[in-house]
């Protein structure tokens, strides 16, 4: 069975052809070669495990196993990105369908939330304004009749002044205004706090996290002799296959 292609009709008439996994002749040639791999490490881990190094022939011994051990992980993974690419290539392709809609969608609601988002606040503003112009003349309105019953108290006028202090704390508050924006159905206009760094130095030490990565390329680079407040440096002999380069790690991505 040779592997499918399904094409998928997208927006404006364009059209995608998605892969799907390896043709089963590939697929079958790969999980015969994981088997072979996996039988290899197996047996390498049984020896390696009851392994003990006294002697230089165990010594040779543990080293060879190292480089083969190595050597077996770095073809497994050769075999896991060999079986992985065509998932890897099918996201990407579905990635490229989904993601221009889905930003061109961000993009239209992040420009809608920031204009009403705007005349809300323009709103509150309007609406803030007002009530402090309002206050205030309700309050003009109290001090100029209590200035004038002061006068009056002076004028020898005691009736007249109590009327006008009668008058001043009869003075009505100032009406509340309301700022409130339409109300729609299943929408409601919350605030939300951002925060972006334009001072990295002044950012306290527990809001910051280490770059071990870097950390440990400073560290191998200088053979541990650069010394970094905070960090325990120490080193270890470790086999390594002649000419430097690593054999592959077994880290899966």
């Amino acid at each position: 069975m040779e592997a499918e292609a399904v094409a998928v009709d997208v927006m404006e008439g364009n059209d995608v052809a998605l892969r799907v996994i390896p043709a089963e002749s590939e697929r079958v040639t790969l999980l015969r070669q994981m088997s072979d791999v996996r039988m290899k490490v197996r047996a390498f881990r049984r020896e390696a495990l009851a392994l003990t190094v006294t002697t230089d022939d165990e010594y040779t011994r543990g080293m060879t196993l190292s480089r083969d051990i190595r050597a077996s992980l770095a073809e497994w993974e050769g075999l896991r990105k060999r079986m992985k690419a065509p998932v890897d290539e099918l996201s990407r392709q579905v990635q490229d369908v989904f993601k221009p809609m889905a930003s061109d969608g961000e993009v239209a609601v992040d420009h809608v939330n920031k204009e009403c988002g705007g005349y809300a606040a323009a709103k509150q503003k309007a609406a803030r304004e007002l009530q402090e112009k309002l206050d205030r003349e309700a309050k003009k309105k109290q001090d100029d009749l209590n200035r004038k019953a002061e006068v009056a108290d002076k004028l020898g006028l005691p009736v007249k002044a109590e009327e006008l202090r009668d008058r001043a704390a009869s003075v009505p508050p100032a009406p509340v205004v309301q700022a409130e924006a339409p109300r729609v159905s299943g929408m409601v206009m919350v605030e939300e706090f951002y925060c972006s760094i334009d001072q990295p130095d002044a950012v306290p030490r527990e809001y910051c996290i280490p770059d071990e990565t870097q950390i440990k390329r400073i560290v191998k680079a200088s053979k541990g002799k650069v010394v970094i407040p905070g960090v325990r440096v120490w080193s270890a002999k470790v086999p390594r296959r002649v000419g430097g380069a690593r054999s592959g790690s077994g880290v899966m991505e």
